[in-house]
This record gives structure tokens, C-alpha cells and sequence, in this order.
């Protein structure tokens, strides 16, 4: 039995890969070694996945799902990676949900479906999904797909915003800066762009850099300004 090291820590191999099914501590290592890209440790993750993915287990079908979308360990296939998203999403897997819902969205290279992406992002938007609320928001914002409905917008946008998402934060703090959909308010422009910036968002970054540099909506500030231009190179690099 070989035992890939890193360091100093060793990641043995699951025992039951001789029998047909996968054990948690088995689908646990696998998700490990795929968030860590542990590349030399890929093929035997993915037989975990498959083995979990054909056995029902969300999870495991998620992270195959994941992995098709990536090239990760295994051939780029999107029609696979919204195959196995599929599936976890009927068992439950919200995340699944998101990306499924991209993939019909988007199509990258499959046919779009629009009227089942706006389902399933409602869907999973009622479980707390940020990304989807995001996406959804927008939609409503822009009218795509949908009737266009700012207040749903804005409710969307903050629900998104207060579970972590930087670009619904970095989206709100652009609508109250200019007074789109929201009363203008500087205040609160600033304060949902930091939250933004802090999380890394390059456009809240640069925003907050421009605010600062030309003093029109803000006192004039060349050190804060010079701070967030780097903060967003840096994100760039």
C-alpha cells in the first residue's frame, strides 16, 4: 500500500477501496485531497467519488461534479460535471444546486436552459445559497429571464450580501453610492464596499481607491487611496 506524503504529515489511503462502497472517513480523505490538490493522490480520490457518487452520497457527487467542471484529476467534461451537480442537487446538495444552475445558465458549451436556472436558483436561494441570491438578484435588476423587480433585487442583494458574498456587498455599496433602486447614501456605500474590499473584491478595491483619490463623495485622502490601489494589484496578482 503506498502512502503519498506532504510534509510531515502522511495521507494513507482508505482501506475499504476493495470493497464496492466508500466509507465517510473515505469520502472525507477524497474532498480533502481534491481541495488541497494533492495531485499525486487524484486517481484514488476519484475512484472514492465515483464509488460514493453511484452509492447516492450528495456530497460525493457534488465534488465529482467539481472535479468534470475542473479538469481536476479527470477529463474536463461538462456534460458529466452537470450530470453528477444533478444529482446531488436532488439529494438535497444546495451547493450542486448553484453550479447546476450556472452550467444552464451559462451552457459553457452545453445548450442553455434559462427557465430551469431561474428555478433552481430560487430554489436554492430559499436555503441561503449567497452566490445564487446574487445571480438572481441581478436578474431581477437587469430583467433577465425575469420580470424586472427591483425591491426583489434589493432583498436578494442584501440577503446575499449578510451571508458573505464580496460582490453583493461590492454591488450594494455601487447602488447606494449612486442612488439606484436605494436612497443615496455615502455611509452606507462605504461600509458595504470595506466589507467587500476586506474579502478581496478587486472592484470594491479599485472603488474605494478612486473615492479616496478624487475627494468628491469623500474627504480626500491620498494615503487610504494609495492603500486600496495596492490592495487591489495585489488581488490581481
Amino acid at each position: 500500500m503506498s502512502i503519498p506524503t506532504i510534509g510531515k504529515t502522511e495521507y494513507r489511503r482508505p482501506l475499504s477501496l476493495s470493497i464496492r462502497t466508500s466509507t465517510k472517513e473515505d469520502l472525507d480523505w477524497a474532498v480533502e485531497v481534491m481541495r488541497s490538490g494533492r495531485k499525486e493522490s487524484y486517481g484514488t480520490a476519484i475512484r472514492i467519488l465515483l464509488t460514493g457518487a453511484v452509492n447516492g452520497h450528495d456530497e460525493a457527487q457534488y465534488h465529482l461534479g467539481l472535479a468534470y467542471a475542473k479538469g481536476q484529476g479527470i477529463r474536463k467534461d461538462m456534460r458529466d460535471a452537470k450530470k453528477w451537480f444533478e444529482e446531488s442537487y436532488r439529494n438535497g446538495n444546495y451547493r450542486a444546486g448553484y453550479y447546476l444552475a450556472m452550467i444552464c445558465l451559462k451552457g459553457y458549451g452545453l445548450p442553455t436552459d434559462v427557465e430551469k436556472a431561474i428555478e433552481v436558483l430560487k430554489d436554492v436561494s430559499e436555503y441561503g445559497e449567497p452566490r445564487a441570491m446574487y445571480v438572481l438578484a441581478v436578474m431581477y435588476m437587469n430583467g433577465e429571464g425575469v420580470e424586472p423587480d427591483a425591491d426583489t433585487a434589493i432583498g436578494l442583494l442584501e440577503d446575499s450580501a449578510t451571508g458573505g458574498n464580496a460582490n453583493a456587498m461590492c454591488l450594494l455599496g455601487q447602488l447606494y453610492l449612486n442612488g439606484r433602486y436605494v436612497p443615496r447614501s455615502v455611509p452606507r456605500a462605504l461600509w458595504w464596499l470595506e466589507h467587500s474590499a476586506k474579502y478581496e473584491n478587486r472592484n470594491a478595491q479599485s472603488l474605494l481607491g478612486r473615492l479616496y483619490d478624487d475627494g468628491k463623495e469623500v474627504p480626500r485622502n491620498p494615503l487610504i487611496s494609495e492603500y486600496w490601489y495596492n490592495r487591489s494589484k495585489a488581488v490581481m496578482s
